[in-house]
């Protein structure tokens, strides 16, 4: 009975080592697999793009640094205004290029955040910096370092994100950009699909010298019954080409006067009216006298205004003509 007893507990103690030895290598199994699918999880994590998209698509204000100045653009309705260095209309594309470029980065590898890679990469001088806000006050904060064109990749950071992050090569020459890149010369901001009515008004006439409406996909012209729609749409397009040689944001109170009296009394008016039903004033004076204190020859320049800019516009002798849309300009 001992023997039976004996021979039972050895049995059992055998199946009982067997099944803790089974139990301990499935739990070190699983343990193992969970510890690297973590690992992976967290390096993909790492890899995840930390640039956050819906904040460039509904970006409200952009802050750009690089070795040429900083730049400061705010969105007022549908324009950007250039703040900084100075308060005058910013040009659109250069700030959609850069939120462009911006949103294309991705992630290659990871670096630890440390100072031999901070020096190392050139983000304790970075070459750009770039801070991008939405209307929520939601940011993205980049400093950007060292751009190596032989492996084509650089270096940033993003946000406070203790990584530093090598990205495919930004493209577009950003760290060229200059102060004329960020300033829109152009006076007429809509563009030609845009434009349901344009008008032009001689003087302070009531009567409109000429109407062009675009309805139907073709040009309409109350003047004109007959006339090319290629030709019309070309001297349309040189009109909204025209480019300022300066824009007048500081002068004196004589001189702000002075601008004012000219388009008081206007060569001739515009309006615009865009297909989502917003109305554009311009006016245009004759050529101006000499005027020192901006630099402008007698009879060589004229003043522009519009109604969604803040300031006049200094404009060569050789667009004043252009607005006169002669018959002959136009015909088949």
């Amino acid at each position: 009975m001992t023997g039976y007893s004996l021979k039972t507990r050895n049995f059992l103690s055998t199946w009982f080592n067997l099944g803790f030895f089974l139990l301990l290598i499935s739990f070190i199994i699983f343990i193992e697999f969970f510890q690297n699918h973590h690992t992976q999880k967290s390096a993909m994590d790492l890899l995840e793009n930390p640039i956050k998209k819906d904040i460039l698509f509904k970006a409200e204000s952009i802050i750009f640094e690089n070795r040429l100045g900083t730049f400061k653009a705010t969105k007022k309705t549908d324009n950007w205004i250039l703040e900084e260095p100075r308060v005058i209309p910013a040009k659109t594309e250069t700030i959609q290029k850069v939120i462009d470029i911006i949103s294309q980065i991705n992630i290659k590898t990871i670096h630890q955040y440390e100072p031999i890679n901070i020096q190392s990469f050139s983000l304790n001088n970075p070459i750009m910096k770039v801070l991008i806000k939405d209307k929520d006050e939601n940011k993205l904060d980049l400093k950007i370092g060292l751009i190596n064109p032989i492996d084509e990749t650089s270096y940033l950071t993003v946000n406070d994100t203790q990584l530093i992050y090598q990205t495919n090569l930004l493209t577009g020459k950003l760290e060229s950009l200059e102060l004329a890149d960020f300033i829109d010369s152009k006076i007429f901001t809509p563009s030609i699909s845009e434009i349901k009515s344009l008008k032009i008004f001689t003087g302070q006439n009531i009567q409109e010298r000429n109407i062009f409406t675009f309805k139907n996909g073709s040009w309409d012209s109350f003047r004109y019954n007959v006339f090319s729609q290629e030709k019309l749409q070309t001297k349309l397009e040189e009109i909204l080409d025209i480019r300022t040689h300066a824009i007048i944001d500081q002068s004196s109170e004589e001189v702000t006067n002075l601008l004012q009296n000219y388009l008081d009394n206007p060569r001739y008016r515009i309006t615009i009216q865009t297909n989502a039903n917003k109305t554009i004033k311009y006016k245009v004076s004759y050529l101006t006298r000499e005027i020192k204190e901006l630099k402008i020859e007698k009879n060589q320049f004229f003043i522009m205004s519009a109604s969604n800019r803040l300031y006049p516009y200094i404009i060569p002798k050789k667009y004043l003509d252009i607005f006169l849309i002669n018959y002959n300009e136009i015909r088949r």
